[in-house]
């Protein structure tokens, strides 16, 4: 697959539902960006609805695939980190995904950049969910996590391995469109809260090291 093509699915994977100068921007006519939309959409990786461009089920494997072919090797787990975000009052930072088709809550989460230090790695990931600095010295190493998620259909949608670790703000960071502020109690009502939230937040003990698959019916619009 084109570069450009697997460019145009990342931001997509990323922020769904883009207009099309949201989606191309930093690019102009010469990259053919008209060219390989179509091709996109052509073979069923994305879809055009009125003006904005969505990523399919298909399309979020396939650019899956793509990065850790590139990363690590085909076939190999992709690797990310996921944050728990307290303030100290006993709550806790949730990314939320109201643009899906079924809305869901995970933890905020990145990935390390190849060659990168892991200290970087959190307070880039940091910086780029929340729009924060923070000391690399307040994070510390909560537990692994080996996460298969598949569709109602057994298909494999992600296959990783999530590294998560707590950071603590002594300043409340202000609720957004995709991060909001929750106690324990108001956490264990969400009804599509993927397991890490559970394992690492709501369970008495956090387990070092956690293996397990489930079953979600992903869907961004």
């Amino acid at each position: 697959m084109h570069i450009m093509q697997k460019t145009l699915l990342h931001r997509l994977s990323l922020h769904n539902n883009q207009r099309y100068s949201m989606l191309t921007s930093g690019y102009d006519y010469d990259d053919n960006v008209v060219f390989h939309l179509k091709q996109l959409v052509s073979n069923g990786l994305i879809e055009k609805i009125e003006s904005n461009y969505l990523i399919t089920p298909e399309g979020i494997k396939i650019i899956s695939e793509y990065e850790t072919e590139e990363l690590l090797n085909f076939g190999h787990k992709t690797f990310f980190v996921g944050l728990v975000c307290d303030d100290r009052d006993d709550n806790f930072l949730i990314k939320t995904h109201p643009q899906a088709k079924t809305p869901y809550f995970n933890l905020p989460n990145g990935g390390p950049h190849f060659g990168e230090s892991m200290d970087t790695a959190l307070l880039r990931i940091v910086k780029e969910n929340l729009q924060c600095d923070s000391d690399a010295a307040r994070f510390s190493f909560l537990s692994l996590h080996m996460k298969t998620v598949v569709t109602p259909e057994q298909e494999v949608l992600f296959d990783e391995g999530f590294a998560i670790y707590k950071v603590t703000f002594t300043t409340r960071l202000p609720d957004s469109h995709e991060y909001q502020w929750m106690p324990k109690e108001e956490i264990i009502k969400l009804e599509n809260r993927w397991p890490e939230i559970d394992l690492c937040i709501l369970a008495p003990e956090v387990k070092p090291y956690a293996s397990y698959q489930f079953m979600t019916d992903y869907i961004l619009e």
